[in-house]
């Protein structure tokens, strides 16, 4: 079975909620868009960037940016 999630920003919350929501659906795989203004924050400085890789390590599933 494939399930695709899109983060839309009618979704209304953080990167974290969004990965929280795609791991209790047992989600393969998650792509986020560089389009999301929170991700382009993050991923604007090589620490921040860490934190976000360290986040997203910290799920089951696949994914891509």
């Amino acid at each position: 079975m494939i399930l695709g999630i899109a983060d839309h920003p009618s979704f209304k919350k953080s990167l974290a909620e969004f990965l929280d929501f795609a791991s209790r659906l047992k989600v393969d795989l998650v792509e986020l868009k560089m389009d999301r203004l929170e991700l382009l924050k993050a991923l604007s400085s090589a620490e921040k960037a860490h934190q976000v890789k360290q986040l997203l390590d910290t799920y089951d599933f696949k994914y891509s940016v």
